[in-house]
Formats: structure tokens, sequence, C-alpha cells
């Protein structure tokens, strides 16, 4: 694997790939202790059709609005209400992983009527529930954007018109 140097493009194939830093910790292996990692979303663009990725991310502090994004697949790690403060995790999921109302509000931020795809992925098996953020991520979205939870196993196609059939 050859590293790639933050907000430089590079093209692999058809694709133009721009990586941006996400803030991301985990637990140090021989201490414990929650550390910052190296963790990167892309902003992934093939002819006309741009699709940004973000997984294992706190925060973005980018803004998308004027590349007009077409497709996002987004962590959406946890619901803060569902989350237990006293959990060994608890700090490593808010500080490493994205919540329900950061997705909401980084989608809100940069939506435009290009958006036509939203795929949350990473959801924690405890701390989530799919169907409720799928509905408060579609309220946000708006109608004209097909919001689906990524499952092990799912391919979807993702299309300027994904509502036809």
């Amino acid at each position: 694997m050859i590293g790639k140097p933050e907000r430089i493009p590079f093209e692999v194939g058809a694709f133009r790939i721009i990586p941006f830093y996400l803030p991301h910790t985990t637990r140090d292996k021989d201490t414990g202790a929650l550390i910052l990692c190296p963790n990167f979303g892309y902003l992934i663009q093939s002819g006309d059709e741009k699709l940004l990725y973000m997984t294992d991310w706190e925060y973005c502090s980018y803004v998308f609005k004027k590349q007009k994004i077409n497709y996002m697949v987004l962590e959406c790690n946890h619901m803060d209400n569902l989350m237990d403060s006293s959990s060994a995790n608890y700090i490593h999921s808010i500080k490493g992983h994205s919540s329900l109302s950061v997705v909401k509000s980084f989608v809100e931020v940069n939506k435009t009527p290009d958006l036509r795809n939203i795929i949350l992925c990473h959801l924690s098996s405890e701390n989530a529930d799919p169907e409720t953020m799928q509905k408060e991520v579609q309220s946000v979205s708006g109608k004209w954007v097909n919001v689906a939870v990524a499952h092990a196993g799912d391919e979807y196609v993702l299309s300027k018109y994904p509502w036809e059939v």
C-alpha cells in the first residue's frame, strides 16, 4: 500500500480520489490509553458523479456543498440516547465514531439538489437503532434522496435517479 498526501488528488483508473483527514481515536496496544490515529475520508469522482466516503470519524471540519456530492457512504455508529456512559468503550465511541446527530448535521450542511443516495454503515450493535437512523437521516436529506442502512453482503446500485425501478 502506498500512502497518499492529504487533499492532493490522485487517480486510479477512471476515478479521481482526494483523501482528507478525519479525527479518530484508538487504544494504544501497550497502555490502553486513547490516542489519535491516522484516518481519512475520500471524495471520489468518476466523470461528473461524486461519492463521499467517511468512516471512523468523530466530526468533519470540511464542507462539501460546492462539490455537489451525489452519493454519501457515511458511518452512523451510534445514537446519543442509547450510549452507556459507564461502558469501557464509551469515550472511544464518542471520540472515534460519528453519532446520528453528527451525521444528520453533516447531511444538512452538505446536501444539495444533486444528492441522490446515502448509505449508512458501521452501526454499533449495541448503541444503534437502524430503522430510526434511516428515518431521521431521510428526514434531513429530503424525499428525492434514497437512504439505506448497509448490512454485510449488501450491494447497492448508486444512481442519480434512485426512485426509478
